[in-house]
């Protein structure tokens, strides 16, 4: 038993995929915005508070403790949705902070991962209390419980999570951020193979790529695609230092380099309750310098639901990298909004839309 729930438990469920780090999560901490213009919340403070987060996280987990060698009880699935539900507040104060407070860019879409780590986490455990209780009353053999999570953990976004969380605990230790406690969770074998992972990590610093965000645009460019609606709300252009780190990422340029992106944030949502798949993600944009440029390889988080089972709305963006071109010389693209195809005629409903957006205040 005392196997089963440090596997099951352990909170290297949500590393499994953390190999994958260097192609999923590389782009999401790219865009700083000018910190010394914006008064943001002090190191000082965000500190002690993302401390206490923490602290509050692992004292939930601690709880998981007292269950690896006490065999199956009648209490543990009541104990496990304790303990789920004091991790979901855990979530709401992370995200309640993150509303209340101008943070900055990285700090914010770190305290967005471990939120998201701590939902997911949450989530798996909710859905185990009714297994385990199966367990208990016979009704489910350990074997079939331990097949039932590790089925949970493989799936997408359980990865994605756990690289995420992880990668976040990085930054914010890199900051003098204890999180000691939270990693006595981890399993030998978690243990393991986080440490090799980050002898190869593409971010030694565990803070991740740090870009210098040169303007934005607010955008609001609708159009109709199928029983879809998409819009582009916002365009960034910003530039990253080539470094001998990322330069694999920056086809073009050599290390030294002063990389030029495009960054175009953008909603989609389905107007009806029927499937609507639509990949506005992988369209490409034309610049008024001449540039024909398709979305960058290394940017794959892009936070669009792509492919909807429903009345699904979703925000996402997409990177750009430019090969000939200044971003500060630019004053025009267009966005090559594609065609879009009925996902099971394969009909084409909606055709390929230029969708013109000015850069301009």
């Amino acid at each position: 038993m005392k196997k089963l729930l440090i596997s099951a438990l352990s909170f290297s469920v949500l590393l499994v995929g953390c190999g994958q780090e260097k192609q999923d999560n590389k782009e999401v901490n790219k865009i700083d915005k000018n910190e010394e213009k914006v008064k943001y919340i002090s190191d000082e403070k965000l500190k002690k508070d993302v401390q206490n987060f923490i602290d509050g996280v692992t004292m939930n987990f601690e709880s998981f403790k007292t269950v690896e060698g006490g065999g199956m009880s009648d209490d543990i699935p009541g104990n496990m949705e304790a303990s789920a539900n004091q991790m979901l507040s855990n979530k709401q104060e992370i995200e309640n902070y993150i509303k209340e407070n101008n943070l900055k860019p990285k700090d914010k879409i770190n305290l967005q991962y471990i939120s998201e780590g701590i939902g997911i986490l949450s989530d798996m455990i909710n859905n185990m209390t009714d297994d385990m209780t199966k367990v208990i009353a016979g009704d489910m053999s350990e074997e079939d419980f331990q097949k039932e999570t590790d089925d949970f953990t493989k799936k997408e976004n359980v990865i994605k999570a756990g690289d995420n969380f992880e990668k976040a605990i990085k930054y914010y230790e890199n900051k003098g951020i204890n999180s000691n406690d939270l990693k006595e969770i981890f399993d030998d074998n978690s243990q393991e193979e986080t440490s090799n992972n980050d002898t190869t990590s593409d971010d030694p610093d565990g803070d991740g790529y740090s870009s210098d965000l040169v303007d934005t645009f607010k955008v609001n460019k609708s159009g109709e695609v199928g029983p879809a609606t998409f819009t582009i709300t916002k365009v960034e252009t910003a530039t990253e230092p080539v470094t001998e780190d990322n330069s694999y990422d920056f086809e073009g340029y050599k290390v030294g380099d002063e990389a030029q992106m495009i960054i175009v944030y953008m909603k989609l949502k389905n107007n009806t309750d029927e499937n609507a798949d639509y990949y506005p993600a992988q369209d490409e944009i034309v610049t008024d310098t001449g540039e024909q440029v398709a979305p960058a390889l290394f940017d794959l988080d892009i936070g669009l639901v792509t492919e909807m089972k429903g009345a699904v709305e979703s925000e996402g963006r997409v990177v750009y990298l430019l090969k000939n071109s200044n971003v500060k010389e630019i004053k025009n693209i267009t966005f090559i909004a594609g065609a879009y195809i009925d996902p099971e005629t394969m009909d084409e409903i909606t055709p390929e839309q230029k969708i013109e957006i000015p850069l301009e205040k």
